[in-house]
């Protein structure tokens, strides 16, 4: 089976979660009422540090999102590059080609994740009136702030764990290592970082997918991944220590909602989750002779409509140049207060 829930694997998402990471997002923030409406879509990858940073926001403020997974289809060359395959990168690629590369002044505005498509205050469809479209983790957070973290309550004595773990103090280095690490921990494709194909029936697009889980939480994890890895499009739906979402009395996380036009499915916990994913859609790439697990070392996809490179070492690449930015902030000063 390609994805489970072993205990080795429920182990080191856990390490990652309590020791790593220590607590970050395990509880929202405490508010004075609850968020306002929102309406948010996230195109993210579950094993990007910068996607992890707006998803652990995002629970700490209590948001719920709408994702769209774009796993890698290459990890050690060609940054950047994807085919058709990745339908979401496809259309992530075009909000960033016309509602950010179009008015920005950066000469490097190469698409980059996470993206995030804010659609509360459109007026309607037909025009792009109330519309925000952001692409970098630090503009997103500060716009999340801004817009939905008014009634967050402030911290007189005891600071929040990612008010420890992204402190200003700390350098850069260790902030975006702590950040880094539960993907450095679990840096296999299946981790929520590339791309699988599929041999089976996905889901069909009039079923609605939704996952109450937490981003700290070591199982939510798992599935997470391989949401990301299918790519399988789901609802976010917060479920952290203290939050207003209340659709799960008594149940333990993380729990998957199927539903379809008159009936829903819900499977609880890791492993019937995954078992479910695999049911029906995963691939088993050892009985198959036609679909073959990726691998690190997978060439640049052909055909590649996205940006076009040689062998760059991308990932090990984009993680020293990170570190080399020098001792910046990672999220806004409201985050901080």
């Amino acid at each position: 089976m390609v994805f489970r829930a072993r205990a080795w694997d429920k182990w080191v998402s856990g390490f990652a979660s309590k020791h790593i990471r220590k607590g970050v997002a395990e509880a929202v923030a405490r508010r004075s009422k609850p968020p306002p409406k929102h309406d948010l879509l996230l195109y993210d990858f579950e094993a990007s540090p910068w996607c992890r940073l707006v998803r652990e926001y995002a629970t700490i403020l209590d948001l719920t999102l709408s994702i769209r997974p774009c796993p890698r289809e290459t990890l050690l060359f060609g940054e950047g590059s994807f085919s058709p395959k990745s339908i979401y990168r496809m259309e992530a690629q075009e909000w960033h080609r016309n509602k950010i590369r179009c008015t920005s002044n950066n000469d490097n505005n190469n698409l980059t994740f996470p993206l995030l498509i804010d659609r509360t205050q459109q007026q309607n469809n037909d025009n792009d009136d109330g519309l925000v479209v952001l692409n970098e983790s630090y503009e997103i957070l500060e716009h999340l702030w801004t817009h939905y973290g008014q009634s967050v309550l402030p911290n007189k004595h005891h600071p929040r764990p990612d008010q420890v773990a992204n402190a200003p103090y700390k350098s850069f280095a260790r902030r975006f290592l702590s950040l880094a690490g539960p993907s450095y921990l679990r840096p296999w494709p299946k981790c929520g970082l590339m791309l699988f194909s599929r041999n089976r029936h996905s889901i069909p697009s009039t079923t609605k997918v939704i996952l109450y889980q937490a981003e700290n939480c070591p199982e939510s994890r798992l599935v997470r991944e391989a949401l990301c890895c299918l790519l399988i499009p789901y609802v976010s739906v917060p479920v952290a220590k203290g939050s207003s979402n209340n659709a799960l009395p008594n149940r333990s996380i993380p729990v998957l909602s199927v539903r379809h036009v008159s009936t829903e499915q819900c499977f609880v916990g890791a492993e019937d989750c995954l078992n479910y994913l695999h049911s029906v859609c995963c691939c088993d790439s050892e009985d198959s002779t036609t679909h073959k697990a990726p691998t690190w070392f997978d060439p640049i996809p052909h055909p590649n409509v996205g940006r076009s490179g040689g062998a760059n070492f991308s990932v090990l690449t984009a993680a020293v140049a990170a570190i080399r930015k020098g001792n910046r902030a990672i999220v806004p000063n409201q985050a901080m207060k």
